[in-house]
């Protein structure tokens, strides 16, 4: 199942556990990148005390880099601190406002919570910030799924067959897109529903 922690590529898994984040134009500090490792890490580890303090302690070290900050509202979601997660997430947009990411988390926060337009504008917004091409196949897979959350079923499924062309052989694709075929959008957001400050509501028996 598509979890809150394998969801983003940018953010958890998209680098994979144990690489470097993704260099943008801006050369992070050393200490940064590695306390956003200590953060990914011991989040992958259900240890999520640890990786909000990693977390908080990149984002003082590089206060304009988004990453640290979706980190830590990862981290705190995962200790059902809603508001606080969301704080997290606002900041990350306004440290960089070009990020996809922290658009693309926040709008499953607020979907949870039942504001499906604020949701809906948000997944907007992050694909208008994706890259035309995708650099690696888990970026690709977070774009296909923003695809699929704010254009519908047949477009997540598009950006998943040409991610799936472009990346053969990569297992994550064929799992998301049986995901995206099987299922509904809910499967999405099971992982948050800790952070929410709603239940989710019922759901119908299957025949």
């Amino acid at each position: 199942m598509l979890t809150f922690a394998s969801i983003s590529a940018v953010s958890i898994t998209g680098c994979g556990p144990s690489a470097t984040p993704a260099a943008s134009a801006t050369e992070y500090k050393l200490y940064a990148r590695d306390q956003v490792e200590a953060s990914r890490t011991a989040f992958l580890a259900a240890d999520y005390a640890v990786a909000e303090k990693a977390a908080r302690e990149a984002i003082g070290e590089e206060p304009e880099w988004s990453l640290p900050r979706e980190l830590l509202a990862r981290a705190l979601a995962k200790q059902g601190r809603s508001e606080d997660a969301e704080k997290a997430l606002r900041d990350a947009m306004a440290a960089q406002p070009d990020a996809p990411t922290p658009r693309y988390l926040l709008g499953l926060l607020l979907e949870l919570r039942g504001d499906t337009a604020a949701a809906n504008a948000l997944y907007r917004e992050a694909r208008e910030r994706y890259d035309a091409d995708p650099g690696d196949a888990e970026t690709g897979i977070e774009r296909a799924v923003v695809e699929y959350l704010s254009r519908g079923r047949l477009a997540g499924l598009a950006a998943m067959q040409a991610l799936r062309e472009r990346f053969p052989g990569n297992p994550r694709i064929g799992m998301i897109e049986a995901q995206i075929r099987e299922r509904q959008r809910d499967l999405f957001l099971t992982d948050m529903r800790a952070a929410a400050d709603a239940p989710a509501p019922p759901q119908p028996e299957e025949e």
